[in-house]
């Protein structure tokens, strides 16, 4: 089920807001909260809210409900933050859980703000409208960027064994190949979008990407395996810098949903789990130490690549404030 209800019209159009939440009392609280100041639409799970939000205009903040059946606001908020149509959007947690790990989870996967029920009406009032004024501040900086190309003072791209990088027009540098600056490449080229750890190194590292496969021989066929190595390697191919990157992001979301399906890139199995964490210290490490061997020769560069620029855990993300083109193609 799916409605939308209009606030009081103005001269002048209201913030959009979308209120997802599987339990009707709940939505009515959050609408006698807002309905004087916002324009107002709510679904009743994660499902419908993914359906609504493909269609335009989009909402300007989203406060989501954790705690609903078949689809849960984690799952909600990682494919939004995965979709290029919606990754701006900054999405608030409106939940009774309140232990520290939900809500260090709830950053992890993109949310911007964390509310716990039941909620002080002037708190949660005011942390809206901070988030509004977040948003609208860098849509007025993302627009502005647009019509400034600064691709030519900022440079990240391996040639041969040597990795070239440029920040802002300074001096470049040339640095060993690091898988460090892999990971950060691949981020780089695709920034505000959200990436778990089995995502980028499936996605970065050939040899992490060879150890998923040879772990998923142990329950898929030889056929299904040969045709997903097949395809993930294709689509790399064309999505290389040095063929122009021209790859959009469904292409490679419709992927990697196939391999979250399959189990090869994520389970809640112990060995999973044990797994995910090895590969959150290892990502973690190899880009700390990227960042630090940049910090030798360029320290604007490595300040840039700190967080929250850069945000790392089970979730990683490029997310400059500003729009920042980078030239990651050899033959540029």
């Amino acid at each position: 089920m799916r409605r939308t209800f209009h606030a009081l019209p103005t001269l002048m159009s209201l913030p959009r807001l979308l209120l997802v939440d599987d339990v009707p009392a709940n939505l009515r609280a959050l609408v006698d909260l807002l309905r004087d100041g916002y324009e107002l639409q709510f679904a009743t799970s994660g499902g419908d809210a993914l359906t609504l939000l493909q269609a335009d205009p989009k909402p300007d903040l989203i406060l989501l409900d954790v705690m609903m059946p078949v689809m849960d606001g984690y799952a909600v908020c990682r494919e939004l933050k995965r979709r290029p149509a919606t990754q701006h959007i900054p999405v608030v947690f409106i939940t009774a859980l309140d232990a520290p790990h939900d809500e260090v989870l709830g950053l992890e996967v993109g949310a911007a703000d964390y509310i716990t029920k039941p909620f002080e009406p002037d708190v949660a009032l005011a942390r809206v409208r901070n988030q509004l004024r977040q948003k609208f501040a860098a849509d007025g900086l993302r627009a502005s960027a647009s019509n400034t190309s600064t691709r030519a003072h900022n440079v990240f791209r391996q040639q041969g064994g040597v990795w070239e990088l440029g920040f802002q027009g300074g001096t470049r540098i040339a640095l060993r190949d690091m898988l460090g600056l892999q990971y950060l490449q691949y981020l780089l080229r695709h920034p505000q979008r959200f990436f778990s750890v089995e995502e980028i190194v499936f996605l970065a590292s050939p040899r992490e990407r060879e150890r998923l496969f040879e772990h998923a021989s142990t329950y898929l066929d030889e056929h299904s395996l040969r045709c997903y190595r097949l395809r993930t390697q294709q689509l790399l191919d064309e999505d290389a810098p040095e063929n122009g990157g021209a790859v959009n992001a469904e292409s490679i979301d419709r992927l990697l949903g196939e391999l979250r399906r399959t189990g090869i890139l994520a389970s809640d199995t112990p060995r999973a789990i044990d797994a995910r964490e090895r590969l959150r210290k290892s990502i973690g490490n190899a880009i700390r130490r990227a960042i630090g061997e940049i910090a030798n020769h360029d320290p604007a560069l490595a300040s840039h690549l700190q967080h929250p620029t850069l945000r790392m855990g089970y979730a990683l993300v490029y997310a400059p404030t500003v729009s920042v083109t980078w030239c990651t193609s050899a033959e540029w």
